[in-house]
């Protein structure tokens, strides 16, 4: 791996822990993450010419297309008030995923912005994970944000 910022990436995530699967034309890093919540999927992109990083939590069910539009509201609500992040789904197949980014220019993958950009990541979508549960098993936006707050 020739990429000074993808090479000092992979050594973060596997002194850390993380299981990898590396795709490297694409520049790319597959993971896993269990929290207190559930389990699911992780990837971890790098546009190494502009220096950025993003690392996304993809939920592990596709929303059905019955509850689209209900979960955009989910997804409008909780991403009211984040700091760190965002949530999107693609509305043509109801993938969903929480992502955070990061620009290194200047920087470098130092550590501590490492761990800050996939904790940050992991935490909230363990934290939300419940609520987008119970919107799927039949709950409305309100209810599941209230009984996980």
């Amino acid at each position: 791996m020739k990429d000074s910022l993808m090479a000092g990436i992979v050594e973060f995530l596997e002194q850390d822990g993380w299981p990898l699967q590396i795709v490297e034309e694409d520049q790319t890093l597959l993971t896993a993450y269990r929290g207190e919540n559930g389990e699911w999927q992780c990837y971890l992109r790098v546009w190494s010419e502009r220096d950025l990083v993003s690392f996304y939590s993809v939920l592990p069910v596709y929303v059905p297309e019955t509850l689209r539009a209900i979960f955009n509201e989910f997804i409008t609500r909780a991403n009211f008030g984040l700091i760190i992040g965002n949530f999107e789904m693609d509305l043509d197949d109801g993938e969903t995923r929480y992502k955070t980014s990061i620009d290194l220019e200047g920087t470098g993958p130092h550590p501590i912005l490492l761990r800050q950009l996939i904790y940050a990541n992991v935490s909230t979508m363990d934290e939300h994970l419940p609520a987008i549960l119970a919107i799927l098993n039949g709950a409305s936006v309100k209810e599941a944000l209230n009984a996980s707050s």
